[in-house]
């Protein structure tokens, strides 16, 4: 069971006064270490050993959205959904323009059967990145659920017309390096 040791972690850290750009420089390269290691936890499936990762991120970087997001995710996994949704908060409050935030927020509020609130979420994750494709899929799935089938087809051509983008994007690349 995950504990709420992040949202404490960061409430409990002050901001130091002044670092050199050397120690910034150390902790930016220590947080993507940090980062690594939590990915290959997370795939493995071992996800109080991410949390614990992510965890150390924040004692580095108290504000890193992007720790906050990957910390909802874990916590969607792991069902703990009105936890999930307090660090999916935090993290849009340090970043508005994580789709990965508003993505895990709206997973969070679709598995409460707050669909309205899930799909405006949602809606904020696939404005902010169009290339978030789980966050189309829990959009259809929201307004499926809400039985508004007309906006889950409009959703469902959104996302298909990014998909095909991203694919011709793909096949351009892969002939210009054959070329």
């Amino acid at each position: 069971m995950f504990r709420k040791i992040l949202l404490a972690v960061v409430a409990g850290i002050g901001f130091c006064g002044s670092t050199s750009i050397a120690q910034a420089g150390d902790a930016k390269q220590q947080v993507q270490e940090l980062f690594n290691e939590e990915a290959k936890l997370r795939d493995s499936k071992k996800y109080v050993e991410a949390m614990e990762v992510l965890k150390k991120i924040l004692e580095v970087e108290p504000r890193n959205s992007w720790a906050f997001s990957e910390a909802a995710w874990l916590l969607n996994e792991n069902k703990q959904y009105e936890l999930a949704m307090a660090h999916a908060e935090q993290a849009i409050e340090f970043n508005i323009n994580n789709s990965d935030a508003w993505r895990e927020l709206g997973y969070s509020l679709m598995m409460l059967n707050r669909y309205s609130e899930a799909s405006k979420a949602l809606t904020t994750a696939v404005q902010k990145n169009p290339r978030n494709w789980h966050a189309h899929d829990y959009l259809i799935e929201s307004y499926e659920k809400m039985g508004k089938f007309n906006a889950a087809a409009t959703a469902r051509a959104s996302r298909d017309s990014e998909l095909a983008k991203a694919r011709a994007e793909e096949a351009a690349k892969v002939t210009a390096e054959g070329e």
